[in-house]
């Protein structure tokens, strides 16, 4: 049985979400308001939706590939928000109520899981809330991703986004993943900033997004770095690039690399003006390959994203969204990432 790369359909749902739905600056730029572009992106969202709310789980979340062959086995809780935001997505676009209905049952499996000393809240789970209570005009969602991140800072970073930004920079390292500690704090930044901006009594939590992303360039304006963003040797390298990008493209940092110096090098592994991949043989122009376990579709996903943040760089997205639409499956909706069937 096939499976599909759900962290990559949901990348690649974002992108082209943004798109159809993205503030007017967007909008114009991309034209998505007024060519025929706009109708593919609204029907790669519903239908990638779709393809999600078919192999949701009973427990309302997803195992690591899909479709599943046992929906009744437990999902896995780290991949919750970034799944979910697929069906919120397809929700502000068509209001239809199954979106709404399945993304209530993954919000029932994050309150069921909420217990304080084994809970962790992700930064994608606090963007899907935060998102949920816009579309719904109900905060109890919002709600729910303010008390887990308050969880959060106590039990990971005591007290602090500093120290939560700390921590996962240790634990990417640890790991050896060194490229994914921009990524992965960025998912942070992304998250706690729609905190903060979703109402006035959240605006506090503006500063905790600025301190996670100057974990970031803390490391990376270093002498030694854990995270070197000139050697592309660096496993998640073009992860860690996107996570730099887009991290201060949304808060202010102190930094001696600049957006432009990130944007730019991140352009040098776009090929043939569209995906992005680290291979050397797609550098010459052929079919796009597994790549040290960060497939292209997913790869170019977060780099869109990155760029989508920046207006400058909204035009050089533009080739890379064509190129992800086109991989869409006609059949299920979803995107399949080579030989790398697990999310």
């Amino acid at each position: 049985m096939n499976k599909t790369s759900r962290l990559s359909v949901l990348a690649v749902l974002s992108v082209l979400s943004l798109g159809a739905s993205a503030p007017l600056a967007f909008a114009t730029t991309l034209n998505v308001s007024s060519d025929s572009a706009s109708i593919d992106y609204r029907n790669a969202v519903v239908k990638a939706a779709d393809h999600m709310v078919t192999t949701q789980n009973t427990d309302g979340g997803w195992d690591w590939g899909t479709p599943d062959s046992s929906p009744a086995t437990g999902s896995a809780v780290n991949t919750l928000g970034v799944t979910a935001q697929a069906l919120v997505d397809a929700y502000r676009l068509t209001h239809q109520a199954k979106y709404l209905i399945a993304a209530n049952k993954t919000f029932a499996l994050l309150q069921k899981n909420s217990a304080p000393s084994t809970f962790k809240l992700r930064g994608p789970d606090i963007s899907f809330l935060v998102d949920l209570s816009t579309v719904t005009g109900d905060p109890k969602y919002a709600d729910f991703a303010k008390t887990g991140w308050d969880n959060d800072l106590t039990r990971f970073g005591s007290g602090t986004a500093t120290g939560f930004g700390d921590s996962i920079r240790d634990a990417r390292h640890s790991q050896g993943w060194d490229g994914l500690i921009p990524w992965d704090i960025n998912l942070f930044v992304q998250g706690v900033t729609k905190l903060a901006n979703y109402s006035v009594a959240n605006a506090a939590y503006g500063a905790d997004a600025t301190a996670l992303a100057q974990v970031i360039f803390d490391d990376v304006n270093a002498a030694t770095p854990l995270f070197n963003w000139n050697d592309d040797t660096e496993n998640g390298y073009l992860f860690g690039l996107t996570g730099m990008l887009s991290a201060m493209s949304t808060v202010t940092v102190s930094s001696a690399i600049t957006a432009n110096d990130v944007s730019t090098k991140l352009m040098t592994y776009s090929h043939s003006g569209a995906f992005f991949d680290l291979s050397d043989v797609n550098a010459q122009g052929a079919t796009p390959s597994v790549d040290d376990h960060l497939t292209t579709v997913q790869t170019t996903a977060y780099a869109v994203k990155a760029l989508m943040q920046s207006p400058q760089n909204v035009a050089s997205a533009q080739p890379s969204i064509d190129y992800l639409l086109a991989q869409q499956d006609s059949v299920s909706g979803a995107w399949k990432d080579g030989v790398d069937e697990n999310t």
